[in-house]
C-alpha cells in the first residue's frame, strides 16, 4: 500500500489524545501521508500540538465533517472513530470529560457509521480499505452495512477485552463506482 490515509474523527476536543489514531499511524508508518479531518477546532488544535511535540511531519490537519471538503481526493485507507453510542445509553453519564457530540450521534447509534460507509467509495482508490471503530455490540450491523454497500473482504477485529470493536472492508478494484 502506498499509504495515502485519511482519518475522520468525531470531535474529541477535550481529550489530550485528540486524533490519537492519526498520530499513532503517523508514528508507526512514517512513509505514509496522513490527513486528519475533524469538525472540532479544539480537537484539531490539540492534535496539531501533539504532532508537533512528537515530531510527526507526515500528518496534516484540516477542518471538515467526514468527507466534506475533500473534493475528488482518494485514499488507500480511510479510518474513523465516529460517535457510535446511543444517546439513551446510561454509560454516557460516566463519560463527562468528552464532548457529547464526540460520543453519540443521537438515538440512532449507527447514523454516522452508515454515512461514512455510504460516502467512502467516492474517496477510496480501487482496492482501498475502510476501517471503522464501533461499539462492542455493533460489529454485525456494521459488517452488514459494508457488504450491502459493495465492500468485500469484510472482517471484524477484537480489542484486548475480546470485543469486536473495529470492522473493515475493501472497496473492489473493479467496482463501477470507482
Amino acid at each position: 500500500m502506498s499509504g495515502h490515509v485519511v482519518a475522520l474523527c468525531g470531535g474529541v476536543g477535550g481529550a489530550k489524545l485528540a486524533h490519537g489514531l492519526s498520530l499513532a499511524l503517523a508514528a508507526e508508518r512514517p512513509e505514509w501521508r496522513l490527513l486528519a479531518i475533524d469538525a472540532s477546532a479544539a480537537a484539531l488544535a490539540v492534535a496539531q500540538d501533539n504532532a508537533r511535540r512528537l515530531g510527526l511531519a507526515n500528518v496534516i490537519f484540516e477542518s471538515g465533517h467526514w468527507f466534506s471538503g475533500l473534493g475528488a481526493r482518494r485514499f488507500d485507507l480511510v479510518v474513523s472513530n465516529p460517535p457510535y453510542v446511543d444517546a439513551r445509553d446510561p454509560a454516557l453519564r460516566a463519560l463527562k470529560d468528552e464532548p457529547r457530540q464526540a460520543l453519540t450521534p443521537g438515538t440512532d447509534a449507527l447514523m454516522d457509521l452508515r454515512a461514512i460507509i455510504q460516502a467512502a467509495p467516492g474517496h477510496l482508490r480501487a482496492g482501498g480499505w475502510l476501517a471503522l471503530e464501533h461499539g462492542a455490540t455493533q460489529a454485525g450491523a456494521v459488517a452488514h452495512e459494508l457488504v450491502a454497500r459493495g465492500f468485500g473482504s469484510v472482517r471484524s477485529h477484537r480489542d484486548l477485552g475480546g470485543h469486536e470493536r473495529v470492522t473493515e472492508g475493501q472497496w473492489p478494484a473493479s467496482h463501477p463506482e470507482g
